[in-house]
């Protein structure tokens, strides 16, 4: 590792308050046990990675709010897994994605006080959140998404925003879960003009509840 860079093969990554900006090269891998990078409740730190970063645990898990990048429209190759497979607490937290996040026991992304999620972008539309549960969850505070790849829930939703917020699935996105979007426990809006699905018998392609929420398909 030189200065927040990491470029090596790695067990686990602890991070500092010396560095508040970290990079993972395409070179890094973390192949972890418990959590493969994580940061605490003291540092707001923002994070990018061009490599692997896996853990049993989390892939990466945050407590005091986050900014992280995993790959580019040019780097589509990038991966973070675990049993969640983000994890940002303590306060917001901000996710691009343009490779792969996946979770095999929770969600692919969740932010416990609210924040945005960016999956992919026009032209770049390779990027995949997948969860177990939850593609996405959000929680706290209001969140946003806006998706221009594929999110995909299993057992749970493929986005879900427990305090409100907004989505925003672009042409030819596509969100599947038990029920693709949900939003509850205050306003929510969604525009659509991609695909979303529910796969549970009992669930909604979209159930969005709370005063003044709109959806509209386009």
């Amino acid at each position: 590792m030189s200065g927040g860079s990491y470029s090596g093969t790695y067990t686990y990554v602890g991070l500092s308050s010396a560095f508040a900006t970290v990079t993972f090269t395409a070179s890094a891998v973390v192949d972890a046990t418990g959590n493969a990078v994580h940061g605490g409740a003291a540092n707001a730190y923002t994070l990018f990675n061009d490599g692997s970063i896996v853990g049993a645990a989390n892939g990466i898990y945050f407590e005091g709010g986050a900014a992280v990048t995993n790959g580019s429209t040019s780097v589509t190759d990038a991966l973070i897994k675990g049993g969640e497979g983000i994890r940002i607490a303590g306060a917001a937290g901000a996710v691009a994605n343009f490779a792969t996040i996946q979770a095999t026991i929770y969600a692919g992304v969740d932010l416990l006080q609210g924040g945005t999620v960016i999956n992919g972008a026009a032209g770049s539309t390779k990027a995949l959140i997948e969860g177990a549960q939850s593609g996405i969850s959000i929680g706290g505070s209001a969140g946003t998404v806006e998706n221009f790849g594929t999110i995909l829930g299993t057992v749970d939703d493929g986005v879900y925003l427990s305090a409100g917020g907004a989505v925003e699935n672009e042409a030819g996105a596509y969100i599947s879960g038990f029920t693709g979007i949900q939003i509850s426990k205050g306003a929510g809006s969604v525009y659509n003009a991609g695909y979303v699905v529910a796969l549970g018998a009992t669930g909604s392609a979209i159930a969005v509840a709370g005063s003044n929420s709109t959806v509209e398909n386009s």
